[in-house]
């Protein structure tokens, strides 16, 4: 269970730096504020990359999301069994 409630947690925070990072992207990119200096935000790369690496994260906290649920889903299972 350990491992589900670390995993639930790293879901979480991998969705929260992913969905700041693609929103980063998005208002670098749409020129929302001229006064943003892309290498200042995003750190390296452009706009579009930025975007790109938040997807990513976005789909990888969404598979270890369903990964934990699946987990906690068996070992409630297991356990009423048990009982």
């Amino acid at each position: 269970m350990l491992f589900t409630r670390v995993g639930r947690i790293i879901a979480w925070l991998v969705l929260i730096f992913a969905l700041f990072r693609i929103g980063t992207g998005a208002v670098v990119l749409t020129g929302y504020l001229v006064e943003l200096e892309p290498g200042r935000f995003l750190g390296y790369g452009t706009p579009a990359e930025a975007i790109d690496e938040g997807l990513f994260g976005l789909a990888f906290a969404f598979i270890l999301g369903v990964l934990t649920e699946i987990s906690s889903s068996i070992y409630s299972a297991t356990k009423a069994e048990e009982q």
